[in-house]
């Protein structure tokens, strides 16, 4: 199997005028840098009042999540970027993309934690809530383009034009990285520890991610091996999911943070506004609509946009 070609002789960082790349582009990163921020200014208030544990799973999120996107680069020509005002490593990374994973898989780390759920459960609505918040700009995101989908095998099947390989990815590898996470919490608590064996800790809960996210994909490849389909796999995946939270018996409590608060407007109101104007197929805004939709009540329910009392 060839590999993909990295061109080397471009900068691993350069700059170009928003003005000169499409509207969309440049929107799309000013609301994904104030989500970004957010979760920096709700990281801080931890650590002011000496809680180290939301820096840690936002440093293990940006490791993992840089790792994971230089590997594919590397080793996995399945897609391709858009051209944006910030572009890393020889031009194959947005910046804004490292922002996509701190909005999404930080705000889903905060919300399953407020499940009163043991790991595993806590883990798997962690996954099916990433799920819920990513997939409308997972359907969205080519057709404006902010990428396209290259062919290749892990994106030969798809459901309205995204692959099913995305969709399980999305639900696997962030299920684990919450569970991991959630399981040096548990056993470190709020006890300070040292900045080298902190730094260690983030990078081997980053690697383990990779690692138990690519495990957790055997059985999807088994599963295909013996005939089923990729869509049957992928229901099957997230039905095992819902039953896995449901058995663990969640107890809805609310939320005091505002950052976690402004986040869910910024990145729903943000989809909102783009299925509102943007000419879009029938099928993916009533899709992404419905996502929007159910990922809004969960987190009404649960305290995330409307504020109460733990």
């Amino acid at each position: 199997m060839k590999l993909p070609v990295v061109d080397t002789s471009l900068p691993m960082l350069e700059l170009f005028n928003p003005a000169s790349n499409p509207l969309s582009n440049g929107l799309i990163e000013i609301t994904l840098f104030a989500c970004w921020l957010l979760t920096l200014v709700h990281v801080l208030k931890a650590l002011k009042a000496g809680d180290q544990r939301p820096l840690f799973a936002w440093l293990s999120i940006l490791v993992y999540a840089v790792v994971l996107e230089v590997i594919t680069y590397n080793y996995v020509d399945n897609f391709g970027h858009e051209r944006f005002s910030v572009m890393l490593y020889h031009h194959k990374l947005p910046l804004y993309i490292t922002f996509v994973y701190h909005t999404v898989v930080y705000t889903c780390l905060h919300f399953a934690r407020r499940l009163s759920l043991t790991p595993i459960p806590e883990a798997a609505v962690c996954g099916l809530l990433a799920v819920v918040m990513y997939t409308p700009y997972d359907l969205i995101g080519p057709e404006m383009p902010w990428w396209i989908w290259k062919d290749h095998l892990t994106t030969e099947s798809r459901w309205l034009g995204v692959p099913y390989s995305s969709t399980l990815w999305m639900f696997l590898f962030h299920g684990a990285l919450c569970w991991l996470i959630a399981r040096r919490d548990r056993q470190r608590g709020e006890q300070p520890t040292s900045l080298l064996h902190f730094n260690a800790e983030v990078v081997v809960v980053s690697v383990k991610t990779l690692l138990l996210g690519f495990v957790l994909f055997i059985p999807y490849h088994a599963l295909h091996f013996v005939g089923l389909s990729d869509g049957i796999i992928l229901i099957l995946f997230l039905v095992i999911g819902c039953v896995i939270v449901a058995s663990g018996q969640p107890q809805f409590r609310g939320t005091r943070d505002r950052e976690i608060q402004w986040i869910s407007y910024l990145w729903h109101g943000f989809f909102i506004v783009v299925l509102s104007v943007a000419d879009l197929p029938l099928l993916i805004q009533l899709s992404a609509g419905a996502l929007i939709a159910i990922g809004v009540t969960v987190q009404l329910l649960c305290g995330t946009l409307l504020l109460r009392e733990p």
